[in-house]
């Protein structure tokens, strides 16, 4: 299968910046991905996403868009939802899309049965003809989604979609990005439950590389970190999981191990039955262990 967008060893470096924004990418993007990037503030996810949009062009390597780079037309191959936009206060939802459309080379018929079609996707029929000034901030991302869906792309690009939005509002979009079907989705976020509710695989992005991909199918046990006395461990060992012990206090040690639910679930039946004694149970997804070991805190940079 022929990846949409191919990035191959690339590098970006702003003037005056000590150290690459980005430095040695490889990455194929093929159809029905749906994959979340994810790293802190100054990691390099912007800027992975403005050379994908060709706002800016790498310093070395090269980004292959559905074929040969003097082929492929990744105007209509990507829509762009980004984190912040300016400058629609005064567009009605219908009016944003027509200009997304006739950007596009959109007209006629096809261009009103394609406003009306995401009029209706993005649940803003009734308010198709209000200013945009009006609408909360979770209406407003909608509308984003609408204008960037219009020309039909192949790869839907989201810049923290549901950053600064109230519960209801990231309901309301959350609900539309599952209606999406089968479009290619490259989502950056801070937050990891996004990721996990809408990607299938993962991205980790650090100081400007992809340290570490996943497949979220794949990685669906849980990280236990627990206090157990001996008896406890000796529950452990009869089941076949595998510790990382630590430290000692008393008759407790700390442990951390990876297991399914459903194991989680059994390990705990048989430490009550057990009469073993526990404490400071905490349980994280993969990913959030995994945010930990490859990401990290205190991130920074261009």
């Amino acid at each position: 299968m022929e990846a949409l967008i191919a990035l191959e060893n690339v590098e970006k470096r702003y003037a005056g910046s000590s150290r690459p924004a980005l430095s040695g990418v490889d990455l194929r993007i093929f159809p029905g991905d749906r994959i979340g990037l994810v790293g802190g503030n100054g990691s390099g996810k912007t800027t992975l996403f403005r050379l994908i949009l060709r706002f800016i062009f790498p310093d070395t390597g090269k980004i292959r868009f559905n074929g040969p780079p003097e082929q492929g037309d990744f105007l209509s191959l990507v829509g762009y939802v980004p984190e912040r936009q300016e400058g629609l206060r005064h567009f009605t939802p219908r009016e944003l899309f027509r200009f997304a459309g006739q950007m596009h080379q959109m007209d006629g018929e096809a261009l009103n049965a394609r406003i009306a079609e995401m009029l209706d996707m993005t649940g803003l029929v009734d308010s198709a003809d209000r200013f945009l000034s009006a609408f909360s901030k979770g209406m407003i991302q909608r509308a984003q989604i609408g204008a960037a869906l219009m020309h039909g792309p192949k790869v839907l690009l989201l810049d923290e979609p549901l950053s600064g939005l109230d519960p209801g509002g990231q309901q309301e979009v959350g609900l539309l990005l599952e209606r999406l079907g089968e479009i290619t989705l490259l989502m950056a976020s801070h937050h990891l439950e996004q990721i996990e509710q809408f990607c299938e695989k993962v991205i980790f992005v650090k100081e400007g590389a992809l340290v570490r991909q996943i497949d979220l199918r794949e990685e669906n046990r849980l990280r236990v970190s627990v206090d157990l006395d001996q008896t406890g461990i000796d529950c452990l060992e009869a089941a076949e999981i595998v510790f990382r012990p630590g430290s000692r206090d008393g008759d407790f040690t700390a442990l951390d191990f990876a297991v399914s639910a459903e194991e989680l679930q059994s390990l705990m039946a048989a430490l009550h039955q057990a009469g073993a004694r526990q404490r400071r149970l905490r349980t994280r997804s993969m990913l959030e262990s995994l945010y930990q070991e490859y990401v990290g805190k205190g991130t920074s940079g261009p």
